[in-house]
């Protein structure tokens, strides 16, 4: 700690015009982040999450609302996340890192919050249908380190948001959404992640009430090491999560991917559906945990992942838990981790197709079961497309 990156901290919050609760939160956070725990996540060497703290360059907030038109005049909101702690201070006060990612759990959450440096905040007001995509890539900047996308839906209120991270990025990258759910809300998540950053670190954080129900889709396909956290919290009776994640690693890339659901109360269900393909001496780890509380009777808990290498060198593994604490319930998992058919490499080979594009078609063909359960197809053809592209630049 030196008091010129608080001094730093103090000055970018003043010309923003931040609230003097969010200054007071950075920099209490940069004060006792060294008293916090490290971050911990199974199997995950901390040097992959180990970034220095970043230099906070203060450029004017884009203060446009990226909502679709029809979705303004009901007063859905798609703002700079900066510019909207000014816009509505007690709801950002309130939700904003103190949820479900919690802002001094850890080192890292810390630093986070310390640095922020751009993100996006969606707001749908209770009782309102957004029926065409609200996208905010637009509104974080991809070449600063420190990222946040918070998203609060109403009660009775349905939207799909989605978030592309672009290609060209900052040296290490640590992206992070939240999510809260109100009452019987629902909501479509679309993450692409695709950067060319040395260092990734992504998580998704879910808080979801009564009846509510999240349904997010993420693709993993950045080119250097990753980090990804999935973690929600069905708090509410009757609560739905349904996390699917594809994910590319190759050339010596590390990819630790970790997914963990948690049924609160009654009559909840939480699935994790996960498909990865591992190539050219890469690395990935998948974890995925589903827990059920005392209590939560008539819940279901239900995860799979699958992993498929395309050489001897590559490495996949698959930690699937179940931590179950009554007995009124539905849980199950499932795991493979399975080799490329050589012979059907050697004959698509043999019949002129070169070897980078049998290797696509075959990445296509593994994935593709996942990708298709993507509801909208605007985003699974943009999916397509950046698996090829991911595919063939190497």
């Amino acid at each position: 700690m030196t008091m010129a990156e608080l001094d730093q901290i103090k000055q970018f919050s003043q010309l923003n015009h931040e609230p003097q609760w969010l200054t007071a939160k950075r920099m209490v956070a940069y004060q006792m982040a060294s008293t916090l725990p490290k971050f911990h996540l199974k199997g995950v060497d901390t040097k992959h999450v180990a970034f220095n703290n970043p230099s906070l360059m203060y450029h004017p907030l884009d203060k446009h609302n990226y909502a679709p038109d029809d979705a303004k005049k009901k007063g859905v909101l798609a703002i700079n996340l900066l510019y909207a702690t000014r816009y509505d201070r007690e709801l950002l006060q309130e939700n904003l890192m103190e949820k479900c990612f919690i802002w001094n759990h850890d080192q890292f959450s810390a630093q986070h919050v310390a640095f922020l440096q751009t993100g996006a905040f969606v707001f749908i007001p209770s009782n309102v249908v957004v029926k065409e995509p609200i996208d905010v890539s637009k509104l974080v900047n991809p070449m600063k380190q420190e990222k946040h996308v918070l998203i609060i839906a109403g009660a009775n209120s349905e939207a799909t948001v989605v978030y592309s991270s672009g290609r060209h990025t900052s040296p290490n990258t640590r992206q992070i959404t939240e999510i809260l759910l109100g009452d019987n809300a629902h909501l479509n998540y679309y993450d692409s992640a695709t950067t060319d950053a040395q260092q990734n670190q992504k998580g998704l954080y879910a808080y979801l009430a009564r009846t509510s129900r999240l349904d997010s889709y993420v693709s993993l396909l950045n080119q250097h090491d990753t980090v990804y956290q999935g973690k929600v919290n069905l708090d509410g009776e009757g609560s739905e999560a349904y996390l699917n994640l594809i994910s590319l690693s190759d050339h010596h890339q590390y990819q630790a991917i970790h997914n963990d659901v948690t049924n609160y109360q009654t009559h909840t269900t939480g699935i994790i559906r996960q498909r990865g393909i591992v190539a050219n001496q890469a690395t990935t780890h998948c974890y995925t945990v589903g827990k059920i509380v005392q209590g939560a009777k008539k819940t279901n808990s239900d995860q799979s992942a699958r992993l498929l290498t395309l050489d001897p060198h590559s490495k996949g593994e698959i930690d699937p838990v179940l931590l179950i604490r009554d007995n009124d319930v539905e849980a199950g998992h499932s795991a493979s981790i399975g080799k490329v058919n050589r012979e059907l490499l050697y004959y698509l080979e043999t019949r002129g197709i070169s070897k980078v594009k049998a290797i696509y078609l075959l990445t296509l063909g593994f994935l593709f079961p996942l990708i298709q359960k993507f509801p909208e197809k605007n985003l699974r053809d943009k999916i397509f497309h950046q698996l090829e592209d991911r595919v063939y630049e190497r």
